[in-house]
């Protein structure tokens, strides 16, 4: 089986480059060595050519974004099974020298500064996780002194929306930038992430009904090790908001100090991540969540809270809900923020667990009609106000809720700069 080289993995390069296999027997070199040689004469190595950009989103994925109405998306989208993740990108090369080991240079940039480095001992790597819109440069180099060394290719990514991302352990997990705005200019990548919960809502001890709340349960985690490593090492995500409800997010006392005898102070799941609770209501409408409203956009307008992700149980209806606010406010269009919202069905958001028996997938009436007897969805309520535009109504929106001008500018600067 070959060997996969995810974007997503972070590898250090002092502990592999001592224990690498080299070309010809030779032992492998320090890194400055590698980049230092050979760059002046002919390479051995060649690398794949590509003339139309990269799509990192899959058949079912971009069968869905291709339909005029989101609300008419394929039924065996049910939110049961695990779609949401993006396909992986391949690079190929060939080398006219055996070689058992190379490494790989992936930057934003075309003089390669701040790129990253990845090791395979095939003559190809699947990269996960990378911006949509984006223009990358690499080179392979043979992993052993004086090895050759590519010159530099590049290859771009497809244009549309959404960025979706591999995050092992977590559903439905995306990006809010990349997406094309009325003002022509897309939202930034990189900043602001959406998805689901981190850790079990329902842990082992979760009493369901109890008026203590959970005071015994025990946090169980639900990102894998190498999905934390992609969450802080790859997307260096400083703060973690939970929207969960506190007799529902699967923390001692509802993760509310003083709530329980002795409640801990609660922590993300994910070390050295601050974690931020907005418990809101599970309605998931702007009017039982003003309060909650105000203070998630106030933690938004803060830029030292950058990178972050924001998630409640699944991600559909209250991380639905406040996207479709921060995507209107930047000036996403209505149909695109439609997408956005139906994507969460190809996540697992359906499963049931024998404290929550759910098994619908979210539709399309949650975020733009009355769904039930005096519920009405985000979009629905937005349009309800007075603006020339969907942004100033967003914005009236948003003061309704409490966001002062001077948030709902940082918040727009932050995500439109």
């Amino acid at each position: 089986m070959k060997n996969r080289i995810l974007l997503c993995t972070s590898i250090s390069v002092l502990l592999l480059s001592s224990c690498l296999v080299g070309c010809g027997g030779n032992t492998s070199s320090s890194s400055e060595e590698i980049i230092s040689s050979s760059e002046e004469i002919p390479s051995s190595i060649t690398l794949e050519s590509f003339n139309e950009p990269l799509d990192i989103h899959t058949d079912i994925q971009n069968t869905f974004l291709s339909i005029s109405d989101p609300a008419l998306q394929d039924k065996s989208i049910d939110g049961k099974s695990e779609l949401s993740r993006p396909k992986g990108v391949t690079l190929s090369w060939e080398d006219s020298i055996e070689c058992s080991s190379y490494s790989v240079m992936i930057s934003e940039n075309e003089d390669m500064s701040n790129s990253k480095r990845y090791f395979t001992s095939d003559k190809e790597i699947e990269l996960y996780n990378l911006k949509i819109a984006t223009t990358y440069y690499w080179k392979v180099i043979q992993s052993v002194k004086d090895g050759q060394v590519s010159k530099v290719g590049s290859f771009e990514t497809i244009g549309e929306g959404p960025r979706n991302l591999y995050v092992d352990g977590v559903t439905n997990f995306r990006d809010m930038g990349g997406w094309m705005t009325s003002s022509g200019t897309r939202m930034n990548q990189g900043i602001l992430y959406r998805g689901a919960r981190l850790n079990n809502s329902y842990s082992t001890g979760f009493d369901k009904d109890s008026k203590i709340r959970d005071e015994y349960c025990v946090v169980e985690p639900e990102i894998t090790e190498d999905g934390e490593k992609v969450f802080t090492d790859d997307l260096k995500i400083k703060t973690e908001i939970d929207l969960r409800d506190t007799n529902g997010n699967g923390y001692p006392g509802g993760g509310i100090p003083g709530s329980v005898d002795q409640a801990p102070t609660i922590g993300s799941v994910v070390d050295g991540v601050t974690y931020i609770a907005i418990p809101m209501d599970n309605s998931a409408t702007i009017e039982d969540n003003k309060e909650e409203i105000k203070e998630f956009f106030e933690v938004l307008a803060n830029k030292d809270n950058y990178p972050i992700y924001y998630h409640c149980n699944i991600g559909t209806n209250r991380t639905g809900m406040v996207s479709y606010l921060i995507g209107a406010l930047c000036g996403m269009s209505q149909h695109d923020l439609e997408l956005d919202y139906m994507f969460s069905n190809l996540g697992t958001i359906a499963l049931p667990t024998p404290l929550s028996s759910n098994r619908k997938r979210t539709e399309l009436i949650e975020l733009t009609g009355e769904y039930e007897k005096n519920t009405y969805g985000a979009s629905y309520v937005v349009n309800s106000f007075e603006g020339n535009n969907l942004i100033e109504k967003a914005e009236n929106c948003l003061k309704d809720c409490g966001v002062s001008q001077e948030t709902i500018d940082a918040v727009r600067k932050i995500m439109m700069d």
